[in-house]
């Protein structure tokens, strides 16, 4: 649907909202007012009056990254253990009529370097919330009978999961280019971890990384400062939450790449084949010059006036195809996936590697149309993920764990100074040559597609 100037005009306005009087002392990143609270905690305030909603959100440095083998799935698993009593409101039944009556949506959400949970409730609500979301954060009780509860349901959904088999194939791809440390990039985890998890396990995760100094609190919406900022105080401040050991201090042991490339194959009884491609790519923090021009890229092979599209879809040989990176401090990662007739199937793979080669090979593949293009794509996503609070909160929380916010602060006059020469570079350096894995789900035979 083709997006008009006049509602564009209308957010960056209230993107651009100014911050009442009462931020003196705050750090600005472009929207953003931030401080960092004496025993670490980071607090972020963004500020929108347009509704009278509040969105609160604690973000914390965990995930799949954190986790080792034995501990495979249990960030996830504490996200579903997050909603429960605490020593606030111990019973689940009142803690649940409570929700209710303050107004509150919520939610949760864990990746691979990111676990975050927000409230989004009436702004006349704020205290209460502000005070919930911290007995939840400090004072879970992991209840045994709510913990084989969500144990159940995180099960749930690995059988729903493992009974999709593009999931299996993508997760059978990241298993193989991640071979090592697979519990690192696992987000769902292990069944049998899963399954036999326990109250001290949840503990062990909280104690270590539920700590100030390892997490965030976004505050979005129609607030005052001058309160947002006395009730961050004196409900996440040092008195009531002190400050932990680094959990991060040791550092982690980085993914070793792959010294040649595999294939791997997921049976399906679709009358389709999907293709996926996998190659490590550049990291935030080690040359975050080429994570723009990843970016770029993948803006650029969704044009649909571009030739990536055009010869690979627009041709005939996928059906819908796309080519992304995602953004990550402990190796982020290359991503092609497509779907095709099963009977193109060796014709669609090799027409994607050599539509790779063109990349890099031909001066005029990307033209500075496409790169303009895909530029202000990227703008007016950023401008639209403003729009609404909640939303910008649930944004903020990645670049904060990820990248940082200086990384954000930055991101956009970085995009604008990315030329064709760096896209080059980057499909040279980790895509042409480098080794991958190549996956594909489908009604084929297996011998045949080793």
């Amino acid at each position: 649907m083709k997006r008009f100037v006049f509602p564009l005009f209308l957010l960056l306005v209230i993107g651009c909202a100014s911050v009442p009087k009462g931020d003196k002392g705050l750090l600005t990143y472009r929207d953003l007012r931030v401080e960092t609270l004496s025993n670490g905690l980071t607090v972020i305030y963004i500020y929108n009056p347009v509704v009278p909603l509040v969105t609160i959100e604690i973000v914390s440095k965990c995930g799949a990254f954190v986790e080792t083998p034995e501990f495979d799935g249990l960030a996830h698993l504490y996200e579903h253990m997050f909603f429960k009593g605490n020593e606030l409101i111990p019973d689940q039944e009142r803690y649940d009529e409570y929700i209710r009556e303050l107004g509150i949506s919520y939610n949760g959400a864990t990746s691979t370097e990111v676990v975050s949970y927000y409230f989004t409730l009436p702004t006349r609500n704020m205290e209460k919330g502000m005070e919930l979301m911290s007995y939840a954060i400090r004072t879970p009780l992991f209840d045994e009978k709510e913990l084989e509860r969500e144990r159940q349901v995180v099960l749930n959904e690995y059988d729903r999961d493992e009974a999709d088999p593009v999931y299996c194939l993508m997760r059978k791809v990241e298993n193989t280019l991640y071979w090592k440390y697979t519990s690192r990039k696992d987000v769902i985890g292990s069944r049998d971890v899963i399954a036999t998890a326990t109250r001290e396990k949840m503990l062990a995760i909280k104690n270590r990384f539920y700590v100030p100094n390892n997490c965030a609190l976004v505050i979005a919406g129609d607030f005052d400062i001058r309160e947002a900022r006395m009730l961050a105080r004196k409900y996440f401040g040092e008195k009531v939450w002190k400050r932990g050991d680094d959990p991060h201090s040791k550092g982690y042991p980085k993914h070793p790449p792959l010294t040649e490339t595999k294939e791997v194959y997921v049976p399906s009884s679709a009358p389709v084949a999907w293709v996926v491609i996998e190659w490590m790519g550049p990291s935030v923090g080690e040359n975050n010059a080429e994570t723009y021009a990843a970016d770029l890229l993948g803006e650029l092979t969704r044009l649909k006036t571009g030739r990536f599209y055009r010869n690979l879809v627009k041709s005939g040989v996928f059906m819908k195809c796309k080519l992304g990176y995602y953004t990550q401090r402990h190796t982020g990662e290359f991503t092609f996936w497509g779907m095709c007739d099963p009977a193109k199937l060796e014709t669609a793979k090799e027409a994607v590697f050599g539509e790779l080669k063109k990349m890099v090979e031909q001066d005029d593949y990307f033209s500075e149309e496409d790169l303009i293009l895909a530029k202000r794509s990227i703008e007016i996503d950023w401008i639209y993920s403003h729009e609404r609070p909640s939303m910008f909160a649930q944004e903020v929380d990645f670049w904060w764990a990820v990248c940082g916010l200086d990384y954000y602060a930055t991101y956009l006059d970085s995009i604008a100074c990315v030329d064709v020469e760096d896209i080059k570079g980057v499909v040279a350096k980790y895509i042409l040559d480098a080794p991958c894995v190549i996956g594909v789900a489908g009604k084929l035979d297996k011998e045949e597609n080793k």
